[in-house]
C-alpha cells in the first residue's frame, strides 16, 4: 500500500479561508524578506503587564552561553515576599525560531506561574536565520543549566523545574529536554507543550 502524499488531515477550505480573514496576524508563508516585518510585530509590555500588578519582581540576567557563543540572557520573576524555594516554571516564546521577543506571552505565563505558586524565568534565545540550528536549542540548555546551578541564589527548587514554550518555544522546549536527558541532566519534573512547533 502506498501512504497518502501529504499525511497531514485535511483542512476545510471554507472554515481555513473564514478564520484567515478573522486575523490578520496568522502567518501561513514566510519569505527572506519578510522576516523584519515578523519581526517588529512583537509588541513590548508596560511594567505593570509584567510583574503582574506588583506582585512580582522581575530581574534580568547575562548568563555562560553554550561554548564559543555570546551570553544568554534570562528574565526572572520571583513572587514578591515569597519564602523559601519555590517551583521553576522557565519559558520560552514563539515565533517561527526567526521571530518573537523574551517577553512575549510573559503576561500569561506569569499567570500560571502565580497559581503554582512558581518562580518564572523566560529565554532571550538566539533568532534565525542569523543565528541557525542548533544555536537556540543550546541557548536555552544553557540558560536551564544555569538555572538550576543557581536555584539556591534565587529561591528556586531544581527538583521542581517544568519546561514550557508556545509554538516554537513549544518545539524547543521538547529539545532542550532531550538534551537534559542525553546530557545527564538537568532534571526536569515535566513539560508544558503549547501548540509546539514540532
Amino acid at each position: 500500500m502506498t501512504p497518502p502524499a501529504d499525511p497531514r488531515p485535511p483542512f476545510d477550505p471554507e472554515i481555513d479561508a473564514a478564520l484567515l480573514d478573522e486575523r490578520d496576524d496568522v502567518v501561513t508563508a514566510l519569505e527572506p524578506d519578510e522576516v523584519d516585518e515578523l519581526r517588529r510585530r512583537s509588541a513590548p509590555h508596560d511594567d505593570l503587564d509584567v510583574t503582574r500588578g506588583g506582585t512580582y519582581a522581575m530581574t534580568w540576567h547575562l548568563v555562560p552561553g553554550p561554548p564559543g557563543a555570546p551570553a544568554v540572557r534570562v528574565a526572572l520573576w520571583r513572587p514578591v515576599g515569597a519564602a523559601g524555594a519555590l517551583p521553576l516554571l522557565v519559558h520560552l516564546h514563539g515565533g517561527g525560531l526567526v521571530a518573537g521577543a523574551v517577553l512575549d506571552d510573559a503576561p500569561a505565563f506569569l499567570d500560571l506561574a502565580a497559581a503554582a505558586g512558581a518562580v518564572l524565568a523566560s529565554v532571550d534565545y538566539r533568532l534565525a536565520p542569523e543565528a541557525p540550528y542548533p544555536a537556540a536549542v543550546e541557548d536555552v540548555y544553557a540558560a536551564l543549566c544555569w538555572l538550576t546551578a543557581t536555584a539556591a541564589d534565587h529561591g528556586i527548587d531544581p527538583d521542581r523545574t517544568v519546561i514550557a514554550g508556545v509554538s516554537a518555544g513549544g518545539g524547543l522546549a521538547a529539545a532542550a529536554a532531550l538534551l537534559a536527558r542525553d546530557r545527564g541532566g538537568p532534571a526536569l519534573a515535566g513539560q508544558m507543550l503549547v501548540c509546539p512547533m514540532l
